[in-house]
C-alpha cells in the first residue's frame, strides 16, 4: 500500500531551501561554505601567545574579505602534544560562511596568515575546518619546531 502523502511532513532541508528565507524575510542563502581558523591562546610549549587579540583581529579581517564578514568565539580545547595528559586551553574559533569560488580563490591568503600566526606564535600545527553539505574537512598544518642559533 503507498504511503499516505497527505500526512507525511516535509523534511527540514526542503523547509530550508524552498520556504524558510521567505518566511524570515531573509535574502536567498548564496553562502554553502563555512570556514574556520582555530587561534590558540597558549603556544606549543603552554606558554600564553602574546597579542592573541591582534591575532583574532588579524584572522578577522583575512576572512572578511573572503566571505563580508567574521565571527569570533571564545572556546576551550585540549590537545595531547608530547604530553600523556591533554593540555588544556583557551581558543578562539574565527569563522565566515563564503561561497566556494571565494574560498578557492583565497587559499593563498589563509596559508599565509595560517603559517604567519603559526611560526610568530610557536604553534606546532595551525587548523583550519572546512563545512559544507558535502561534510567537513578538518586540516591540520604542521610547523617545524625553529632552531635557535646555538642549536645543534
Amino acid at each position: 500500500m503507498p504511503p499516505d502523502t497527505k500526512n507525511e511532513r516535509p523534511r527540514f532541508v526542503d523547509i530550508v531551501e524552498d520556504e524558510l528565507g521567505a518566511r524570515l524575510g531573509a535574502r536567498p542563502a548564496i553562502y554553502s561554505e563555512k570556514l574556520t581558523l582555530f587561534i590558540a591562546h597558549l603556544d606549543r610549549d603552554g606558554s600564553p601567545v602574546a597579542d592573541v587579540d591582534a591575532w583574532i583581529t588579524s584572522a578577522e579581517v583575512v576572512l572578511s574579505k573572503i566571505g563580508g564578514g567574521a565571527t569570533s568565539v571564545a572556546v576551550r580545547g585540549a590537545w595531547l602534544g608530547d604530553a600523556t595528559a591533554p593540555i588544556h586551553e583557551p581558543t578562539t574559533l574565527v569563522y565566515t560562511y563564503a561561497a566556494p569560488e571565494k574560498i578557492e580563490e583565497a587559499v593563498a591568503s589563509i596559508r599565509d596568515f595560517a603559517l604567519r600566526y603559526g611560526r610568530d606564535t610557536n604553534q606546532g600545527e595551525v587548523a583550519v575546518l572546512l563545512e559544507n553539505t558535502d561534510g567537513d574537512w578538518f586540516f591540520s598544518i604542521p610547523l617545524a619546531r625553529e632552531k635557535a642559533p646555538n642549536d645543534p
